[in-house]
């Protein structure tokens, strides 16, 4: 099934309340929180420019990462693994100023990588460390897992793994592997790049 399809088919199938939810990163953590399950720690929610400018970036020593809150397929998100010096690097080797990631957190508080409408705002948090079993399918980045539920029932599941072409983001959009998992054996099934079908 396309993304198309699901839009159509299965998207407007969820309620309002849900759908507002799910479109906040932050409102998506708080519920989970609210229920007893983990999600990474949060360092800040800057909401304006003076937010970005008083943030004290020098705690910003171990993994972390910057996204908006209201973003999809990947777009504003950038994943740090380290400090040195006076720069952060990211998964991808890229080093990084003070003054780039401020700039960046601008771009996402003008709503360059918003969606759904919502007024953006920029979430620091930890960067969760990917199992070794996983990484070494994985180009840099985290991949993960994702069980897909319709009306309270697992239906399908897939892996996502990093790419090169996806800088190291889990999004296939971004050029990212979706790799399909049988829910019965949890072998994997097929994959999918840039359109491409690939016999696993």
């Amino acid at each position: 099934m396309g993304m198309n399809a699901r839009n159509r088919l299965y998207v407007p199938l969820n309620p309002k309340f849900s759908k507002s939810i799910c479109h906040s990163k932050y409102a998506t953590k708080v519920l989970l929180l609210n229920e007893g399950i983990p999600t990474p720690n949060v360092y800040g929610i800057l909401t304006s420019i003076e937010d970005v400018n008083q943030f004290n970036w020098d705690h910003l020593t171990k993994d972390f990462v910057i996204k908006p809150t209201n973003g999809h397929a990947g777009k504003g998100v950038v994943a740090y693994e380290k400090k040195r010096g006076n720069n952060w690097i990211d998964v991808v080797g890229k080093r990084w100023s003070q003054e780039e990631l401020k700039i960046h957190c601008f771009d996402i508080l003008e709503g360059q990588y918003s969606s759904h409408g919502a007024t953006p705002k920029v979430i620091i948090e930890e960067r969760i460390i990917p199992h070794s079993t996983l990484m070494k399918y994985s180009y840099k980045g985290t991949p993960d897992l994702r069980v897909v539920v319709f009306n309270s029932v697992p239906v399908m599941a897939y892996l996502r793994l990093p790419t090169k072409e996806s800088e190291g983001r889990a999004n296939q959009s971004q050029g990212a592997l979706g790799v399909g998992i049988d829910i019965g054996t949890g072998l994997t099934t097929y994959a999918a790049a840039n359109k491409t079908q690939l016999i696993k």
